[in-house]
């Protein structure tokens, strides 16, 4: 936003926001849902990562990236595979509950925060783990 010389209102307009939210977001008050921080990532055309602040390098992506509850959850059932590890042992380590996990089946959005933990702990990008 400082680069571009973009306000809080400004950007708040172009993507269908308040800037009441996108200030407290910038606070780190609150928790993003996935679908407002696609909002940034696809106006910003970066990574999740890079917008989250987990990744430095800003990388262009120039694609709409739009959440996919059943992509989600393939990917992190596929992901789970891959490293021979259960919902149960997977749940315990990341500190989740397993209900939380078989409502994400279900079509509950996990917060981001959630998201970033499962990314960081199955060692894979943010992105990846969204199957954007």
């Amino acid at each position: 936003m400082m680069k571009d010389n973009i306000s809080n209102a400004d950007l708040a307009r172009k993507i269908d926001m308040s800037a009441g939210r996108i200030s407290d977001y910038l606070n780190n008050v609150g928790i993003a849902r996935i679908n407002n921080v696609l909002k940034f990532v696809n106006f910003f055309h970066c990574s999740v990562d890079y917008i989250l602040g987990v990744k430095n390098e800003y990388v262009f992506v120039d694609y709409e990236r739009v959440y996919n509850k059943d992509k989600f959850v393939k990917r992190f059932q596929e992901l789970l595979k891959a490293k021979h590890i259960g919902y149960n042992e997977f749940c315990r380590r990341v500190g989740i509950s397993l209900s939380c996990a078989y409502k994400w089946r279900k079509g509950q959005v996990p917060d981001i925060n959630i998201i970033q933990k499962i990314a960081r702990n199955l060692q894979v990008s943010t992105d990846h783990l969204l199957a954007l």
